[in-house]
Parts: C-alpha cells; sequence; structure tokens
C-alpha cells in the first residue's frame, strides 16, 4: 500500500513539472511588447524638414535680393515729371512685379520663423517704399497738369500755341493718358502682391486700391472737362480715349468712360447692354457697355 502511494506521488510530481516545462517554453515564444516611443518627428527627418524651410528662405531671400537691384534701377525714372516716364511704371509690371511675387510666394507657406519674419519685414519694406515712390511720381505728374486743365482761367483762355484754344493741348492729353496707363501698372503691382496676406492687410490693400482709383478719376474727368468744354478736337479726345479703353480694369470706371465716349461718338452710339447697338453675342450678359466706334466696329466692354 505504501509502495502504491509513493508511486502515485511520484506520479504526480512528474506531472506537475512537465507541465510546468511546457508553460515556461509556451511563454519563451511570446514576442515581447516594449514600451512606445514618445511622439514625434525622428530628428534625421526634422533635419530635413529645416532643410527645405532653410532651402525656402534661401530662395526667397535670392529674389528678394534681386527686387531690390531692380528697385534702384526703376526708382529714379518713377520719380520723373513732364513727361512721366512711362517705361518705369511698365517695367514695374514687367521686371519688378515677377521677383516680388516669388518672394510673396515662398514666404506664405510653412510656419514662421525667426528668418521668415526677417525676410517678411524686408520685403513689406520694399513693397511699401515702392508704392510710395510711384504714388508720388504718379501725384507730382497729375499736381502739374491740373494746374493746367483744372485752372478755370486756362479752360476758359481764348490764348493758344494751336486751334485748340489750350496751350500745347495735344502733348497735355496724351500725357494724361499715359498717367492712366502708370496707374495701370501700379494697380496690377499693388493687387496681385497684396493678395498674400503675409505682404499686406486686405485693409491696407484696399486703401492703395482706393487711391489708385482716385488718380484714375482724375484722369478722366480731366479729358472729360475738356471734351465738354471743346478745347481739344476730336482726333485729340480720340486718342485719349483708346489709350484710356484698352487699359480699363476699374468697373467704377464705367459712368465717367461712357461720358467720355458719348462726347466723342454721340449718345446714340454709347449703350449699356443694349442690343440695337451691338452685332450678334454669344453670351451678351457679360458685355457691360456697348460703343460704335464708326459704322462697322462695336467696342463690347467687359470689366
Amino acid at each position: 500500500m505504501n509502495k502504491l502511494n509513493l508511486s502515485k506521488n511520484l506520479y504526480n510530481k512528474t506531472f506537475a513539472l512537465l507541465l510546468c516545462s511546457i508553460i515556461v517554453g509556451s511563454c519563451s515564444n511570446i514576442p515581447v511588447v516594449t514600451p512606445a516611443s514618445p511622439s514625434g518627428i525622428p530628428s534625421d527627418l526634422q533635419d530635413q524638414l529645416d532643410k527645405t524651410s532653410n532651402s525656402n528662405n534661401t530662395s526667397a531671400n535670392n529674389a528678394l535680393i534681386q527686387s531690390k537691384f531692380i528697385y534702384g534701377q526703376l526708382v529714379g525714372g518713377w520719380n520723373m515729371i513732364n513727361p512721366i516716364d512711362v517705361q518705369a511704371y511698365h517695367d514695374t509690371k514687367t521686371k519688378l512685379l515677377p521677383p516680388m511675387f516669388i518672394v510673396a510666394n515662398a514666404l506664405s507657406v510653412g510656419s514662421i520663423n525667426a528668418d521668415k519674419k526677417s525676410l517678411t519685414d524686408d520685403f513689406r519694406e520694399l513693397y511699401f517704399n515702392s508704392l510710395t515712390q510711384m504714388f508720388r511720381g504718379i501725384n507730382n505728374n497729375l499736381t502739374l497738369y491740373q494746374a493746367y486743365l483744372e485752372n478755370s482761367q486756362i479752360i476758359n483762355s481764348t490764348a493758344s500755341s494751336d486751334s485748340t484754344g489750350f496751350p500745347y493741348t495735344t502733348e497735355a492729353i496724351k500725357t494724361l493718358a499715359n498717367i492712366f496707363s502708370a496707374t495701370q501698372d501700379v494697380e496690377l503691382f499693388s493687387a496681385q502682391l497684396g493678395s498674400f496676406v503675409n505682404v499686406s492687410t486686405s485693409d491696407e490693400t484696399q486703401k492703395i486700391l482706393d487711391g489708385i482709383k482716385n488718380q484714375q478719376t482724375i484722369i478722366i474727368n480731366g479729358i472729360l472737362n475738356f471734351t465738354t468744354q471743346n478745347k481739344i478736337t476730336k482726333s485729340q479726345a480720340k486718342d485719349s480715349y483708346f489709350i484710356i479703353v484698352q487699359s480699363l480694369t476699374n468697373a467704377n470706371l464705367l459712368n465717367t468712360l461712357g461720358n467720355l465716349a458719348i462726347s466723342i461718338f454721340g449718345k446714340d452710339n454709347v449703350a449699356f447692354n443694349q442690343s440695337q447697338l451691338t452685332p450678334d453675342q454669344s453670351n451678351p450678359n457679360q458685355v457691360v457697355m456697348v460703343i460704335q466706334e464708326d459704322d462697322n466696329t462695336y467696342r463690347l466692354i467687359n470689366v
């Protein structure tokens, strides 16, 4: 009997040892789970991201240096008077705007850091300095010609060096049209760069565009004044009209332009969306003004 109990105890111990062995073996095959690493971008990836930011800032800085160089070339032309330097303002659109647009575009992406803030401040200074110089040049030319075109003694004077009743009328009217062309170049410059919020706030941009609108209205009203006073010939008025109408982009000037067109072509030949003055159109609702310039020529204006 004792021998049987001893065999059972030995069996039970052997079974227990075997079971533990199986459990331990199974546990050894369970993969070890390590703690999760802290959230964040690995340092080597962050280095590459920093490099892209630095490269973008370098691109902006290179374009800014180019912009400053072109600014130095144009600032003298902007301030020329009698006559206005039309080419300098045209070069603003073709030469200065492209690199400054690159700067504004580069600075518009990514987070703000010390380098980007410095570049942005530098760029805003150049942007507003450019506008200041261009506005000054246009205003000085307008002031000079207002002294002639809006002075009642001049308007009512019969003394003249030509047949129009105003000394050098032809050159004066053409110069006003050139000033208008300059305002269009400034308007494009301001509108495109001002669309970047890091360059100019919406309030700042609107004030600039309002200033340009004031200048444009002065010019058109000056030409209209001489037209209604019969101080310029039809040919001179047409020269001014064609320069202005080809560069018109401001819908607020349509009424004054319409009055100028009426004084040149007659009331019956200027209309707003009147089908009797226009040939067949695929989409007439897009046309805001129709001017019949001669028997076979209609100008359809869509601003």
